[in-house]
């Protein structure tokens, strides 16, 4: 997560990014901000289009972790 709070000009990628890792940690507000952040930069913005398009992992529960944590974090389907 540092990482991506360290990137200098964030695009809705490290946004939505963010989002997993505080939703993850049950930091709900600091991921709703986060989501916030990734609708304003892309308004279309799906977590499907993103997992499909976006999203290098190869492991099926590592892809289904990260779904779920940005479906928490209050992104659309």
């Amino acid at each position: 997560m540092r990482a991506f709070t360290r990137v200098p000009i964030k695009g809705y990628w490290s946004h939505a990014r963010l989002a997993a890792c505080y939703a993850a940690l049950g930091r709900i507000d600091e991921a709703q901000s986060q989501s916030a952040a990734v609708v304003r930069l892309r308004r279309d913005f799906s977590t499907a289009d993103f997992m499909r398009r976006d999203v290098l992992l190869e492991r099926a529960d590592d892809r289904q972790r990260l779904l779920e944590a940005l479906l928490k974090a209050g992104l659309p389907q």
